[in-house]
């Protein structure tokens, strides 16, 4: 066996060889939580902006679902009802903003086979489990038929 000769290192050499020391590591976090805590209020934020969207987006499909199904009734036949949809539910009032119909009349003035009324009203909008989501007011026109003995006036 020969011996092994153990020699002095430079102190350069020994820095390149010993790896990450602790400042530098606490260096390293310390950026790492500036950055954190720089970010956090923007990524916070974000969520909350998204949170919004998406409930606003909400509102809208529920809205508009509930104005195209209310425009297929008749408010004369059913001035107020209560219609589940998949994630809500809809309850509506519609009351005539007058009580005579009004004749439906071409260009020359005269008098088709028509008449119409105005129908105006609240729609509540529920969640399925009842708690209250929100409210609109909202139009319909009920179109109908005249008889063929209705005089115009």
């Amino acid at each position: 066996m020969t011996p092994t000769r153990i020699t002095h290192q430079p102190h350069s050499e020994r820095a390149k060889n010993r790896g990450l020391g602790l400042l530098e590591t606490i260096a390293a976090l310390t950026i790492m939580a500036a950055a954190a805590a720089v970010l956090f209020p923007w990524v916070s934020q974000s969520l909350r902006s998204l949170e919004r969207n998406r409930t606003a987006e909400n509102r809208a499909i529920a809205t508009l679902q509930s104005v195209r199904w209310l425009d297929g009734l008749d408010p004369r036949l059913t001035p107020d009802g209560i219609q589940t949809f998949a994630n809500f539910r809809v309850r509506w009032r519609m009351l005539a903003t007058h009580n005579e119909p009004t004749p439906v009349t071409n260009s020359g003035g005269q008098f088709r086979s028509f008449s119409t009324m105005l129908f105006k009203g609240t729609v509540w909008v529920e969640r399925t489990d009842g708690e209250p989501w929100f409210e609109f007011e909202h139009s319909v026109v009920s179109t109908m038929r005249r008889q063929q003995s209705e005089r115009p006036f």
